[in-house]
């Protein structure tokens, strides 16, 4: 049996502009932070008693789904608190800003 040589593709790394890493966590915050409220809303209005339970698991979901990518702070005051972190720049007031401009 002959052998293959199967041909192996080299990785190549991409260098991403400052902005685009921005853009990108700001918009996980955006969709995480709006799918939190939209549940909470929800969850309320309709007078339910798991109402702590679908918050909870609306963070979890979230935070595993794009905390890789933004920290997964859909927190406000968590994101606030980091903004005294050495290094964290203009991005953190950004993200609150996103945050904050969703109707809770």
């Amino acid at each position: 049996m002959a052998d293959v040589l199967v041909g192996e593709r080299e990785l190549v790394a991409v260098a991403v502009p400052p902005w685009a890493a921005a853009t990108r966590k700001c918009a996980v915050e955006v969709i995480g932070t709006f799918f939190l409220v939209f549940t909470v809303a929800v969850s309320v209005l309709s007078h339910s008693t798991f109402t702590p339970l679908a918050a909870g698991a609306a963070l979890m979901v979230m935070v595993y789904a794009g905390g890789h990518i933004s920290g997964g702070h859909y927190n406000p005051a968590v994101t606030m608190a980091g903004c005294g972190v050495a290094g964290s720049g203009w991005l953190m007031p950004l993200r609150t800003g996103s945050r904050s401009s969703l109707p809770a």
